[in-house]
């Protein structure tokens, strides 16, 4: 991967995270999202499917989208705490 691949992949992530967020809130309408997610990146019709459909759920319940911090922790493992860590 190149720096700049590096950047379009961690940009794509918050512009993700914010629109979920902005869906969730009520502020994007299901109409324009496609259209938004395709703006940076994201158009796989079966993937854009069942996000808005996952994101609905979590409207409907009024469970917050998960933030930055959270997908990160996810995708990289909970950090572990310093009496965990190797010291090197």
């Amino acid at each position: 991967m190149t720096p700049l691949s590096d950047a379009l992949t961690v940009t794509q992530r918050r512009a993700l995270a914010a629109l979920e967020k902005a869906y969730v809130a009520g502020n994007v309408e299901a109409e324009t999202l496609p259209e938004r997610l395709a703006s940076f990146g994201v158009n796989d019709p079966t993937d854009v499917a069942f996000l808005l459909a996952a994101l609905d759920v979590l409207k409907e319940w009024g469970v917050p989208a998960p933030n930055m911090a959270e997908r990160v922790a996810r995708e990289n493992g909970e950090p572990k705490r310093a009496t965990e860590a190797q010291v090197s």
